[in-house]
């Protein structure tokens, strides 16, 4: 029944479109319900239409309107996955936004310029450099605009980028750079707190990751910054949960609930928060909260982010509901495990990979190099990159340990295939090999 409302809507924008020569319309009405039309489109599956749309609007003089519509032609290309043609529509989105000081315009473009060369994973200094540069002018131009929520993905989109391209430990030292850099800028400050915090729990540093989510927390709530706040509230009742305050971490739950189920866009770790909540509801003591606690179960039930409700351990009583810890901790566990079990066979096939190409050494050096770099990563990756640490802490251990020791086999064999080869090319390809290990693993 959505597609008659959204023609329905098309057909309204277009006749308002039509009308506006006549009605004398400001310009920053027109330009809003041309970008209006283009995303009605686009709901349509017409994007056809949508970029006729913008493509027109490139022929009218009013030059207010170029990099809007540069913009969202390079957002149409990144969808249908042509990085070329997006690429250069984004450079033109930034240039005219630059020349009609359309400055929410040129961020959005920086910030999707920088998207597309991460999906490139060229590792390059001189193209993460030019990626970062993209990542920091959006900061930048969303802070200035106050645009929060665009400023939170930007963030997102930095974390991105220094997982891909940083060890966890030259990670935590960037962001501790940046607070350094932007000591007086108080709404980037609750931004880099959650991030250099979601560093330190990963690397199982409990104190400094509390330490920094409730300082992301004091400048989020100072400036009344909604974005990533039910997710700071989250990770700090875990911690709470850690030291064993149950209490603390089941309040903190809630209220990350609470935002969470407030936004449009529902955040990856509601689910997880709904069963935290489940888990805690019945030893909770204060009324008002456990009512509320209830109400938010009842949205989340409507949302679907509630265990089904032929479960093991919910029953007729609890009307779906999962109340009971033992449940609640199995499920977690299950879960992590299911997500673990996905990537089992890739890092199996990695893990083969290497082992054939170091039995054919010192024959195919820059295979066996490639093998060990492409194991490494998903090893690492597996670290930095886990939702559910706090469940995994051990796990995380044995797989640094595992990262370290291959690394270090990797390292030997090369300079032994260095101290072999015959040819000085072959020689600097492997010592530049060597050296990318180390700068990428590392700790």
């Amino acid at each position: 029944m959505e597609e008659p409302a959204i023609q329905d809507k098309i057909s309204e924008l277009e006749a308002k479109l039509d009308k506006l020569p006549s009605e004398s319309a400001d310009e920053a009405t027109q330009k809003e319900l041309y970008l209006e039309l283009g995303d009605a489109y686009l709901d349509a599956n017409e994007s056809a239409k949508a970029k006729q749309l913008y493509q027109k609007l490139l022929t009218e003089t009013n030059e207010a309107y170029y990099a809007a519509a540069y913009y969202e032609l390079g957002k149409i290309a990144l969808d249908e996955n042509d990085f070329a043609t997006a690429q250069q529509n984004l450079q033109l989105a930034i240039e005219w936004g630059q020349k009609t000081n359309d400055e929410n315009t040129q961020a959005k473009a920086h910030h999707a310029y920088a998207f597309i060369m991460l999906q490139t994973q060229d590792s390059a200094a001189e193209e993460s450099k030019a990626c970062l540069d993209h990542i920091m002018t959006a900061v930048a131009l969303f802070s200035k605009n106050k645009k929060y929520d665009n400023l939170g993905k930007a963030f997102m989109l930095l974390t991105g980028f220094t997982q891909a391209r940083l060890t966890t430990n030259k990670a935590i030292a960037y962001f501790k750079q940046l607070l350094e850099q932007h000591e007086e800028a108080t709404d980037l400050l609750g931004f880099i707190h959650y991030h250099l915090a979601a560093y330190y729990e990963a690397d199982e540093n409990s104190k400094e990751a509390f330490r920094h989510f409730e300082q992301a927390l004091h400048y989020k709530n100072k400036l009344n910054i909604g974005s990533e706040l039910g997710e700071t509230y989250y990770h700090l009742g875990l911690l709470h949960d850690e030291q064993g305050n149950s209490d603390k971490a089941f309040e903190y739950n809630v209220i990350a609930l609470r935002h969470m189920l407030s936004l449009d866009d529902i955040s990856t770790y509601a689910s997880m928060a709904v069963i935290f909540v489940q888990g805690g509801i019945e030893d909770c003591t204060n009324a008002t909260l456990k009512q509320e606690a209830k109400t938010l179960l009842e949205q989340a039930q409507k949302l679907d982010l509630l265990p089904h409700a032929d479960a093991e351990g919910a029953t007729e009583d609890n009307d779906g509901f999962v109340y009971d810890h033992s449940y609640t901790g199995n499920l977690l566990e299950q879960t992590r495990e299911e997500q673990e079990q996905a990537k089992v066979s890739e890092l199996e096939e990695l893990k083969n990979d290497f082992a054939k190409k170091k039995a054919a050494l010192p024959d195919s050096a820059e295979d066996f190099a490639q093998a060990a770099y492409d194991l490494l990563s998903k090893l690492n990756e597996g670290i930095d990159r886990s939702l559910f640490s706090f469940l995994a802490r051990k796990k995380n251990k044995t797989r640094k340990v595992e990262v370290n020791n291959i690394l270090n086999d990797s390292q030997e064999s090369l300079k032994q295939a260095i101290a072999n080869a015959d040819d000085d090319d072959l020689k600097t390809v492997l010592e530049t090999w060597k050296g990318k290990l180390d700068d990428n693993f590392r700790g």
